[in-house]
């Protein structure tokens, strides 16, 4: 299962058998984290981005409006 959907899921190998749906559960739940990391490292990088510019309004305003972070990772991260 590991090798064919690139997890890293641990398993109780004492049993013969692998309950798929708890399988599945603890794959969707990493994928989840994984996704949680990636964005929190990209508003952290847009973040430091608009701070390094001296655009506080717009990292004022993105904190509270998600469509205008939104925005601003789109014209600032475009391919991040």
């Amino acid at each position: 299962m590991n090798k064919g959907t690139n997890s890293k899921l641990n398993f109780d190998r004492k049993g013969k058998t692998v309950n798929m749906c708890l399988a599945m559960q603890a794959m969707r739940q990493e994928e989840r984290q994984e996704g949680r990391q990636e964005g929190e490292s990209r508003i952290n990088r847009l973040n430091s981005l608009l701070i390094d510019l001296n655009r506080f309004e717009d990292l004022k305003r993105a904190a509270r409006d998600s469509a205008y972070q939104a925005e601003l990772l789109a014209e600032l991260l475009p391919n991040q």
